[in-house]
């Protein structure tokens, strides 16, 4: 049986005093109507004058999610219900709120965990910057890769926009961005630990806006959401912000410039890395020496260094890096040599070297990176290998590597920079 509605059974009616012959009105004026409470919200029926047909828009915040609401558009209102003890860590879960459900020895790094606190789940990953292949590879927990290992993740191809890139960073959210020396350009990829294959970049810092002269160095201060960029072409080192939204993009100009024109003390910056405090360290190849600026963050324009340090060891540098212990490690590209200082942050003038490491039958190194573990990595450009070592604060004189990264499955091609990340 067919229900009708009453401006079809109006409807209905007037067809059939059409077939007996009759005329008239099938319904009395005003019957055809809106009528409340046949649940369609007719044309000049409100939320006020009838509820029941008329639905209220939906409120975001009254803890309903109501029709039309979404988790996108309101998550206040349609949050997942979390579910702790279903055995997944779930949205909004975290080891804190739902241990049950995600835990450390799960072989997921999930919400709430970190390197530090559960290194099985959440190992470090390191990113490697190829010039010679225009390509970026990674491996995940590095201290376990010796030999010729294919890498977990390979970055490659027409799409990606990799023109030699000279170094990589990772933002606070899990964004790489790359240094393109060749086209003077930077690419952003939105998700650092799964971006593999030709991959078109999710954005591209390019043009003449942007200031960037052949940049050679990278470095992120993740509390101010910073880029800092070492262009060797200019001598300058340009700073962009909101380095992990999608606005980083495009003909983007510098929010600041930090030089020295005064001073001419900037001189084929190299190599840029962040120590703590705010405080950024300059591999200043042409000078010959290391400059540290304090508050680098709030700098601009023309500026000079709060510190200088030097070494008639210095042939040279062409990397800087502080680690979690306050050690810096100087790279030297002539000598093949790692110069370790303790207590960076109090360095000036010629302090003594504590360490130097010699790399065997180096060819050219190039960059460092240490993790909070005292494992080092370092990059030898000409012989395309990535050496490894424990307890690297505390090496001295010519030791071999503990392990080595090396050989055609590595896709290494002119490797130059790493970035490790440790989550």
């Amino acid at each position: 049986m067919i229900e009708l509605t009453k401006h079809s059974r109006c409807a209905a009616l007037a067809i059939a005093l059409l077939a007996l012959g009759l005329t008239g009105a099938a319904c009395a004026p005003g019957v055809g109507g809106p009528v409340c409470g046949d649940g369609t919200c007719d044309a000049g029926e409100t939320v006020a004058s009838c509820p029941a047909d008329c639905s209220p828009a939906p409120v975001c915040g009254n803890g309903t999610c109501d029709t039309g609401e979404t988790l996108a558009s309101c998550p206040a209102d349609c949050a997942p219900v979390l579910l702790c003890g279903d055995g997944i860590c779930g949205l909004g879960e975290t080891v804190a709120n739902c241990p049950a459900d995600c835990q450390c020895g799960d072989g997921s790094c999930d919400p709430g965990e970190t390197t530090a606190l559960c290194p099985g789940d959440c190992p470090p990953i390191l990113f490697i910057a190829n010039f010679s292949g225009s390509t970026v590879t990674s491996y995940e927990d590095p201290v376990t890769v010796n030999g010729n290992i294919a890498p977990d993740t390979n970055l490659a191809g027409a799409n990606t926009g990799l023109a030699s890139p000279s170094d990589i960073i990772v933002t606070a959210n899990g964004m790489l961005i790359a240094s393109n020396f060749a086209t003077q350009a930077l690419t952003r990829y939105d998700d650092a630990i799964n971006t593999n294959g030709n991959f078109l970049p999710n954005g591209n810092v390019a043009g003449g806006a942007t200031a960037l002269a052949q940049p050679t160095s990278l470095a992120v201060s993740a509390s101010q959401d910073l880029v800092f960029v070492a262009n060797i072409a200019t001598h300058v080192i340009t700073v962009y912000d909101n380095a992990s939204g999608t606005s980083f993009n495009g003909n983007l100009p510098p929010i600041r410039t930090i030089s020295t024109t005064t001073s001419g003390d900037l001189n084929n910056p190299v190599g840029i890395n962040f120590g703590a405090g705010d405080e950024l360290y300059v591999a200043n190849n042409g000078g010959g020496n290391v400059l540290v600026f304090a508050g680098a963050s709030s700098l601009n324009g023309d500026v000079t260094p709060t510190r200088t340090i030097s070494s008639v060891e210095f042939d040279s540098i062409f990397d800087v890096f502080v680690d979690g212990s306050d050690n810096l490690f100087v790279v030297d590209s002539a000598d093949d040599e790692i110069y370790i200082f303790n207590n960076a942050s109090t360095l000036n003038g010629s302090p003594p070297i504590n360490f130097t490491l010699r790399v065997p039958i180096a060819g050219t190194l190039t960059a460092i990176a240490v993790d909070s573990n005292d494992t080092g990595y370092i990059v030898d450009n000409a012989l395309s290998t990535v050496y490894s070592y424990n307890n690297i604060s505390t090496r001295n004189g010519a030791v071999a590597p503990n392990r080595t990264i090396a050989g055609a499955n590595t896709q290494l091609s002119g490797p130059i920079r790493v970035f490790l990340l440790e989550r």
